[in-house]
This record gives structure tokens, C-alpha cells and sequence, in this order.
């Protein structure tokens, strides 16, 4: 009996420690949102144009500083020393590129090109020799070759991803081909097309941003165990708002910017570059949210709607029509409830930038081609996803998981049996989605995706082709899932 009672105790204890530990963080977090930065103009990423480069571009991963709290710079990570975040690149289909990664940081760190279709050797992630370690450089041989899209990169470490992308290791890259030049669409960088990365963040009562996992057993056994304050980064079982709650989230590394505009229509291309969580995109004036692109591609006919939900690691493009708008008039941009980004209009900047709202900006944008017809094909594939599992099994880099043949057509059924919501990624893929339980569905309401959001006891089943050989990750991403053996390695073969 008195075994019982002092594991009793302990059991008691460690409960209300958790308690009041969340407790504290979530009064810490709402008293710093108080003295977070704001009101400030929307930080726009330089924008690095791949097509006019003469020699080679080095990327430097950097330990910066930031002020998320004027007047208090908090340690950050960077590229190029930018401060927060890296650099857009802007490519077209048919360019190669050849950036080289140079370290900076005291632990290993990679470049993964998420959405990139391209060899496993510069994937960053699945090949033993992947990691860069401090002081020493990689060079990616990166031949673009996929469709007009919006995608990103950013780290795919073992053990220190999730760390490093929540610090700030993350940048978004525009690709550009033949449809994207036909389209009467807003493409002005910064000005009419605007790189929109939201993210989730906490902060302490110093306006350092807050960071840790809880339970960190288990999982790859190499992840980054410094800053662990018990926090969830988790998605959970409930509603989207539900998985940012207590969250503040921040665009392109500030709070509430705005952005001064001209009352014509706003192409946002939208990251949800958080370590987790779903959010719910929408105005609140109610202008309808036009969708004409998702993660690697434009859809083949835009999407009006009222709200739109973007997942960790999802990209969409949306078309906001502020014709109607008069000087002074402001539309704020919500996510999951909290405004994100206000919309100024002003009309005193140079005419050249105007481009009307037009019929063509909202009809046929791009042709979806299915690898193949569906017609009920049967699944080749199972990922069977359960907490911190994929079909049983946890993450080890001596194992490849599942074999595929290049140019090849697969049927994937990704299976959530877990009590939470996941976002399952696969590498060097472009894949579309024909059944949602059991039931068919038009690819076409999707677009070309490379990241799908599956609730708890939900499944879907993609049509997907791989192009490229090597070895390449898929994973959970909800980042503290994939650190914590949420992932697998796969082998593309000839």
C-alpha cells in the first residue's frame, strides 16, 4: 500500500508540475505578444533570380540575431545572414542550379528542396552522406525540370530539424515555365506577388523564442535535446484553431505587418512554414479567396472561397481582388483567428505596377495531366500511420523501407489509425489524390500536391510517379513527429 501511494504521489506531482509548466508558458507567451514587434511593414525576402546567375551561389547558414521585441535581439538562425529566414529564388523550368551550402552553425545541417523534383544525392536528407557538418560546404546539382510552383527549403538534419527550421532556417523558391509567362497574373515580386511564410511560434517573458518537445524518447535517437521546456508542438485531435492555440503566429518573421498596395488584385503565395498545425486562411471583410495554385502546381481552374486551410509544410497561391478598394481602405488576412498581415491600400505608388482585375486571372490556368486514368487501380503501397510510427516501424537510416521504379505508376494509401492528425510527406514526388475513404475523388479539386493532411482515422489514396533515382525520405510533417522516428527511407531504382 505504500508503494502505491508514493507512486501515487509522484504520479500526482509530475501532473501538476506539467500543469503549471503549460500554465506558465502560456501566460508567458500571451504577456510577450503584448511586446512583440508590430505595425511594422511586411519584411520582404531579397529575391535571387536563378536564370541571371554567372557562377555559382553560396548559401551560409547562419547563428544571427533578431528582434521579435524591439530593443531585444534574440538568437536566431538564418541564411546569408539575412536576419530571419533565407533568400527567394526565383527558377525557371530548364535552368540548372548549382548552390553550395556552407555551414556556419556549431551542429550538421542540410539543404532539402521540398517539393523539387530531383536526384537523392542533393535531396539533403535520406543519403548517408547528406549531413554537412560545421565549417565544411556541399555543392546541390539541382536541374529544374517539373512545372510552375511555389515550393521551399530548408534543413532535414537527423535530430536537429525541427530546431533549426523553428529558429529560422527556412526560405521559399518560385519556379516559372511557359504557362506561368502566358497567365495575365499579378507577378511583380514584393509588390503585387507577395511571399507570405507563416509560422507558429512561442516566446519566453524576454521575447526569446521558446522551444522543446515533449517526450523525446525513442525516434531517431539523435535529436537536439537542448531547449526542452515540455512544450507540444502537436496537432492533435481537434479543430484547426485548436492546433495553434496559445500560439502566436508571425509572418515572414513579424507580427501583424502590413503591406501597402494598389487597389487592384494581390497574389499571395502562402507557406505554412510551421514545425506544426493547420490553419484556417481567410479575410475580414469577406472578400472571397480566389485559389489557382497548390503546393507544385497551378490548378486547372481557380477555387473562390470563403476560407481555405493550409497545412505544416503546405503552399498555396491565392488571388484577392482589391479593385473594388479606395485609398485607405484595409483588408486584414486571418489565420486560425488571429490577423496576420493588413493590406493597405494605397494608390500613390508608380502606375506601372497596376494590373487590373481580368477574367483570365480566375479561368483556365493550367492543364491537369493524370499520370494515367483512374479507374479504381488497386493500391501497390500502404503507409499505415500511427503515433510516432509509419507501418509499425520507427525511423532508421540503416533500413530502406520501400522500393519504387523509376517512371513508374504507384497508388499510395496513406492510413492514419493514430488519435492525431498528421501531414504525410514523400520526397523528389508530385502526386495527386483519387480517393478520400474508400471513395473517389476529382484530382483535379486538389491540384498537384506533395504534402497531404490526414486526420486521425481518415485515409487517402494519391496517384504518384517518381523521376528521379536515389534514396529520399517520407515522413510526418509535423516536425517533432518526424524527430521522433515518424519517417522512413525509400530507394528509387532504373
Amino acid at each position: 500500500m505504500k508503494s502505491i501511494k508514493v507512486i501515487a504521489l509522484i504520479f500526482v506531482s509530475v501532473v501538476v508540475g506539467a500543469v503549471v509548466t503549460f500554465g506558465v508558458m502560456y501566460l508567458m507567451n500571451n504577456k510577450t505578444v503584448d511586446m512583440i514587434r508590430n505595425n511594422e511593414e511586411l519584411f520582404i525576402p531579397e529575391l535571387i533570380d536563378v536564370s541571371s546567375l554567372d557562377e555559382d551561389f553560396i548559401i551560409t547558414a547562419d547563428k544571427t540575431e533578431f528582434e521579435f521585441v524591439e530593443g531585444f535581439k534574440t538568437d536566431v538562425l538564418s541564411y546569408n545572414e539575412q536576419g530571419y529566414l533565407g533568400k527567394t529564388f526565383k527558377m525557371r523550368k530548364g535552368d540548372t542550379f548549382n548552390p553550395i551550402l556552407m555551414n556556419n552553425l556549431d551542429e550538421a545541417t542540410t539543404l532539402h528542396w521540398h517539393g523539387l523534383e530531383t536526384n537523392g544525392m542533393s535531396d539533403g536528407a535520406a543519403e548517408p552522406n547528406a549531413r554537412v557538418y560545421p565549417g565544411e560546404e556541399k555543392t546541390y546539382n539541382l536541374e529544374i525540370s517539373q512545372a510552375a510552383a511555389t515550393i521551399w527549403y530548408h534543413p532535414h538534419a537527423l535530430g536537429t530539424t525541427a530546431s533549426q527550421a523553428y529558429k529560422g532556417l527556412a526560405g521559399m523558391i518560385i519556379i516559372e515555365d511557359e504557362y506561368s509567362d502566358s497567365l495575365d497574373l499579378p507577378d511583380i515580386y514584393g509588390v503585387n506577388d507577395i511571399p507570405l511564410v507563416l509560422q507558429a511560434k512561442k516566446f519566453d517573458e524576454n521575447g526569446n523564442l521558446a522551444y522543446g518537445h515533449h517526450g523525446m524518447m525513442g525516434g531517431t535517437g539523435m535529436m537536439n535535446r537542448s531547449n526542452m521546456m515540455g512544450m507540444m508542438f502537436e496537432d492533435g485531435d481537434g479543430s484547426n484553431q485548436s492546433t495553434t492555440s496559445g500560439f502566436t503566429i508571425m509572418s515572414n518573421g513579424f507580427y501583424i505587418p502590413y503591406k501597402e498596395v494598389r487597389s487592384e488584385v494581390i497574389r499571395l503565395r502562402l507557406l505554412n512554414g510551421s514545425n506544426h498545425g493547420i490553419m484556417d486562411i481567410s479575410t475580414d471583410t469577406n472578400d472571397k479567396i480566389n485559389v489557382i495554385a497548390t503546393d507544385v502546381g497551378f490548378l486547372e481552374n481557380s477555387q473562390e472561397k470563403d476560407f481555405m486551410e493550409i497545412a505544416a509544410g503546405e503552399r498555396y497561391e491565392i488571388l484577392i481582388d482589391l479593385t473594388s478598394k479606395e485609398i485607405g481602405d484595409e483588408v486584414n488576412i486571418i489565420a486560425n483567428g488571429q490577423q496576420v498581415l493588413t493590406l493597405k491600400i494605397n494608390d500613390d505608388t508608380d502606375d506601372d505596377f497596376d494590373k487590373p482585375f481580368t477574367t483570365n486571372m480566375i479561368s483556365t490556368l493550367a492543364p491537369i495531366l493524370m499520370y494515367e486514368e483512374y479507374t479504381g487501380q488497386a493500391t501497390t503501397n500502404t503507409f499505415v500511420l500511427d503515433n510516432d510510427q509509419i507501418n509499425g516501424k520507427q525511423f532508421s537510416m540503416n533500413t530502406i523501407d520501400e522500393t519504387f521504379t523509376k517512371n513508374q505508376i504507384y497508388y499510395l494509401e496513406i492510413d492514419n489509425i493514430s488519435n492525431k492528425h498528421h501531414s504525410f510527406h514523400p520526397h523528389n514526388a508530385r502526386f495527386l489524390i483519387v480517393e478520400i475513404d474508400g471513395e473517389k475523388v476529382d484530382p483535379k479539386d486538389f491540384g498537384w500536391k506533395d504534402t497531404v493532411y490526414v486526420r486521425e482515422g481518415h485515409k487517402v489514396k494519391v496517384q504518384v510517379m517518381f523521376k528521379h533515382t536515389g534514396l529520399f525520405m517520407y515522413h510526418c510533417h509535423i516536425l517533432s513527429h518526424e524527430e521522433r522516428g515518424m519517417m522512413g527511407r525509400f530507394e528509387v531504382i532504373d
